[in-house]
């Protein structure tokens, strides 16, 4: 058995700016924010910092 939807790591990428939407994306439960559009190479960044997060507990930068 594969790890259960609340042990996922959820980013929403989305067009939304409005702080209250966006507020409301961590309300419920998303991991992380990236605004599209966005460079592909930010977009790799910053799933590659998700990832490295959830699964060591760091950012990597400390």
């Amino acid at each position: 058995m594969g790890p259960s939807a609340d042990t996922l790591p959820v980013v929403v990428v989305s067009s939304l700016e409005n702080p209250d939407d966006i507020h409301r994306i961590y309300e419920a439960s998303a991991n992380g924010y990236i605004k599209k559009p966005t460079d592909p190479d930010e977009f790799i960044r910053r799933i590659a910092g998700a990832v490295r997060f959830w699964v060591t507990g760091t950012d990597g930068d400390h």
